[in-house]
């Protein structure tokens, strides 16, 4: 009876299930299949998971983000952080290291500047070719 929540687990991940579905309901079978618990709990515990400010900041980060690309603010700091740092070695990673502190000083927030960098980074790898700055096309 103790494996039950595990077993029922990767059989939802076997069925295709959504891990985050998968892992709820196996929880709730732990509530309701051990002695003493009551399912109060397991609603308790669910809630409080969510109600955290640093959860809630991320879909404003991420539309603040989408904003910013939008607008071409993302796009201006990554062509300043090219023009600072881009001739010098490793111009990338490093172009990457001062667009972050500009993200963060945008934001005011050290945390999340980097995942923007990163992202910004990517977008621009991943983009067409006529996209892409000198320094990017091989």
């Amino acid at each position: 009876m103790e494996y039950l929540p595990a077993l029922l687990m990767f059989a939802l991940f076997v069925l295709d299930i959504p891990i985050a579905f998968g892992m709820a309901i196996a929880a709730l079978s732990f509530f309701i299949f051990a002695d003493g618990l009551p399912l109060r709990v397991f609603v308790q515990k669910f809630v409080q998971a969510t109600d955290s400010f640093p959860l809630l900041a991320v879909p404003f980060f991420i539309c603040a983000g989408s904003i910013m690309n939008r607008a071409g603010i993302t796009r201006r700091l990554l062509n300043l952080a090219d023009a600072l740092v881009g001739h010098m070695v490793g111009g990338i990673a490093q172009a990457n290291v001062v667009l972050a502190t500009l993200m963060g000083g945008l934001s005011a927030s050290s945390n999340e500047s980097p995942l923007w960098g990163a992202s910004r980074q990517v977008n621009i790898v991943a983009g067409p070719p006529q996209a892409q700055p000198s320094w990017l096309v091989n």
